[in-house]
């Protein structure tokens, strides 16, 4: 009985896998690599999300930077505050990157502006020396896909005896007028995509306005 028993399992063993056992083995390797591709899938979009960065996290920084630069705009007889629709150079402090010394703040020129035809936020910044010289330095990318670069200009009106908005400061204005700054800045910027575009609007405050 033993024997026959035996004899009966060897010969189960020979015959292989059942079908039954193989679409369950199939079964389980399909499960295992789903599994596999998805975890790889969710890592890839992970990191794409993390090290592609988004327009909108531009924008953002560009905001801080430009608060940070009008925060400390300050009149100066050489380095004249000039703001147009799509443009502004200002007076403020700037890091200066002095030899064995490390960055230093000093006086120097910011400028920002739009190239409109590439749609891109450029960042200019000069020394002091840069402006004596005549020597203008590099622009830096600070935005892409951007579609527009709006600027406004808030002050005390002497002629209607109140505030307003302009659309420019600096430009066609008297020497007298020149020697004050804007009581504030308002900045809109679109960008993204032309078919679905995202707006931001800021508006800074210049503690050296007036």
């Amino acid at each position: 009985m033993v024997k026959s028993r035996n004899l009966y399992y060897a010969k189960a063993a020979s015959r292989g896998f059942t079908l039954i056992e193989l679409m369950i083995t199939a079964g389980m390797f399909l499960v295992v690599g789903l599994a596999v591709y998805f975890s790889l899938s969710n890592g890839v979009k992970v990191y794409k999300r993390v090290h592609v960065a988004a327009p909108q996290e531009d924008i953002y920084i560009f905001f801080d930077k430009i608060t940070a630069d009008l925060s400390n705009c300050l009149y100066h007889s050489r380095i004249k505050f000039v703001g147009e629709r799509d443009s502004i150079q200002f007076a403020t402090l700037v890091d200066l990157q002095i030899q064995d010394s490390g960055a230093q703040k000093t006086l120097g020129r910011i400028s920002y502006t739009l190239d409109s035809y590439n749609e891109i936020l450029l960042r200019r910044q000069d020394s002091y020396s840069q402006v004596y010289e005549d020597d203008e330095g590099p622009s830096k990318k600070m935005a892409d896909s951007v579609k527009s670069f709006e600027l406004s200009y808030y002050c005390w009106d002497q002629v209607n005896l109140q505030y307003e908005w302009k659309g420019t400061w600096g430009v066609d204005m008297d020497e007298e007028a020149t020697t004050i700054l804007p009581l504030a800045v308002r900045i809109v910027v679109v960008f993204g995509d032309s078919s679905n575009p995202s707006r931001l609007t800021r508006t800074i405050t210049l503690y050296a306005g007036g």
